[in-house]
């Protein structure tokens, strides 16, 4: 059984929601190009440009283990004023950003955060007259590293004022600095990789711990509570009250991404996991000196059925594509899959060639009973070691599945796969 080292931390330390962050720094600057008949295509002149940004980006709700996100954009705005009157053009132009619910994931070991507003409002204002700037589907690629979030974007819009017709290039260089989050305090979080097991089944538990707030030493025990509902304790799981780590040091900005305590076949003896019903691993941090919980428990449920070998309908070799909604350099337009499928688990590779190279990715997953895919994500290799640099997901149905896909580089797409015969 692998367990943790307190000198295991890793890239960015996560923080805690609710949290804010401050925009002093941040820009969005503005080109307006006019089509004028008489004068021909002109450049309206903007002061200052860029311009200083007024509001905030707030994130309201966090899963620390995996950066999973969402919040809101609160008003992110510019306003620049005309510096030539070539046109009778006095109005000042306002640029403004607002998203009442933004989801996305912080990757904390690659520095990188992805966007993915439901709502993403952007708004050009000349004068009294407003236009709402499509971004349907938009995604904004980030860094955070050391409390600083950078988001960079750029935008296109083409309309007319006052009987002249214009196109406006808007860039968004959003600096922000995190000036408020909630207290912090050790947690630590389970999971299995999947939601239920039959004989022969390959279970897998992992778990993960952070603590934003000062450093402590705590105990941290483990316990598997079984179906006719004994609680056992790691590592005899028996019923003796004993921690899994004794005096841990548990320091401040530590952060264990999911790292895996257990790969058994089930059925198995230790931990005992030979009985057909539900199960439910748990762990806690204790106070040593006061035998207080310090944070909230954490819960992995499962079931096993150890009557029979559980079904896996969808194992075998699966080929497919994947489409890209942004084509760049970075983002190829099409991508050939293999997924190969054994006992529900995916392995295989995403990659716009036909054979793997430095440009593809490798993909790892399970398949839920539902065909829901669990834990989709995609790996690249930097440096000597495979690194998660996004995620997918989608449902299984018969000899065919479908889902979406996107990874810190700004790319996103759809992707479908086929079972081959």
């Amino acid at each position: 059984m692998l367990f943790f080292s307190s000198g295991n931390t890793h890239a960015a330390t996560p923080f805690s929601a609710p949290a804010s962050f401050d925009l002093t720094g941040s820009t969005i600057e503005c080109s307006i190009h006019i089509d004028a008949n008489h004068v021909g295509n002109v450049d309206m002149g903007l002061s200052p440009n860029p311009a200083s940004v007024t509001g905030a980006i707030n994130i309201t709700q966090m899963q620390k283990e995996t950066g999973v996100f969402t919040g809101d954009f609160d008003n992110i705005s510019a306003t620049m004023q005309p510096t030539a009157n070539l046109l009778g053009l006095t109005v000042p132009v306002t640029v403004a950003v607002n998203s009442d619910v933004v989801s996305g994931w912080f990757v904390w070991n690659q520095d990188a955060v992805i966007f993915k507003p439901e709502s993403l409002n952007i708004t050009l204002t000349l004068g009294t007259q407003s236009w709402d700037i499509p971004t349907e589907g938009t995604y904004l690629p980030a860094t955070y590293s050391n409390g600083i979030l950078a988001i960079e974007g750029e935008f296109e819009y083409a309309n007319s004022y006052l009987g002249h017709a214009f196109t406006a290039d808007i860039g968004l260089h959003i600096t922000g600095t995190l000036n408020q989050q909630a207290a912090g305090i050790p947690w630590i979080k389970l999971k299995t990789n999947r939601n239920s097991y039959g004989q022969g089944d390959s279970f897998k538990l992992y778990a993960s711990l952070g603590n934003e707030g000062p450093a402590l030493t705590l105990d941290l025990y483990l316990a598997l509570l079984n179906p006719i509902g004994d609680l056992l304790f790691f590592p005899a799981y028996d019923e003796s009250l004993t921690p899994a780590l004794k005096d841990f040091e548990v320091p401040s900005g530590i952060f264990i991404p999911y790292t895996m305590l257990y790969d058994l076949t089930l059925p198995a003896l230790s931990p005992p996991i030979d009985n057909s019903g539900e199960f439910q691993f748990l762990a806690v941090f204790v106070d040593p000196g006061t035998g207080s919980l310090v944070g909230e428990v954490a819960s992995a449920l499962f079931t096993y059925d150890g009557s029979t070998p559980c079904d896996h309908p969808y194992d075998g070799i699966w080929f497919g594509s994947g489409g890209s909604s942004v084509v760049t350099e970075d983002c190829p337009a099409l991508a050939s899959i293999r997924f190969d499928i054994a006992k529900s688990v995916i392995t295989g590779f995403a990659d716009s060639e036909r054979e793997i190279d430095a440009d593809g990715y490798e993909v790892t997953g399970t398949i839920n009973p539902d065909g829901t895919i669990a834990d989709g994500t995609l790996w690249e290799e930097i440096g000597p070691d495979l690194n998660p640099v996004g995620y997918f997901n989608g449902t299984f149905s018969g000899n065919s599945a479908s889902g979406t896909w996107q990874d810190i580089y700004g790319c996103y797409g759809t992707l479908s796969v086929s079972k081959s015969e």
